[in-house]
């Protein structure tokens, strides 16, 4: 069974239905992923870090509406202590910001396909943008 950790900002698409560059349908893209997942029964990995930086936008209101879709085919992580250390250690290393470091750990940890728009996830790494993840 596949399972995804989405990053916030493909969370963020969906709930603004946001634009990219030249108008690039980002909401378009994130929705038409999460229809699939929904569709085709996969899990998606949700994690403290995403429901924190969620709350830094949305009410718990938006966010429970957010996930309601897919309440059963939720996994819900937290964070330990090592993987935040162990991010802390990366986001130093490579220059990027700690929770981003803390996304990528917890979704090798919990062995899923990491989907998100961010570049510099690159350099620590393999991810998909929601358009790509079932090419």
């Amino acid at each position: 069974m596949k399972k995804f950790y989405i990053d916030t900002c493909i969370w963020i698409d969906l709930l603004e239905d946001r634009k990219g560059f030249n108008s690039e349908p980002l909401g378009a893209y994130a929705s038409k992923f999460f229809l699939k997942v929904f569709l085709l029964k996969m899990k998606i990995v949700f994690s403290d870090v995403v429901q924190k930086e969620l709350f830094n936008h949305y009410s718990e209101e938006q966010i429970q509406g957010l996930l309601n879709p897919f309440i059963n085919d939720l996994i819900i992580v937290k964070s330990s202590k090592e993987q935040k250390d162990l991010a802390h250690k990366i986001s130093i290393r490579e220059n990027i910001p700690f929770n981003d470091a803390l996304h990528a750990v917890l979704a090798k940890a919990s062995n899923s396909i990491f989907i998100t728009r961010d570049k510099h996830f690159d350099k620590i790494i393999s991810y998909f943008s929601p358009e790509k993840a079932f090419l």
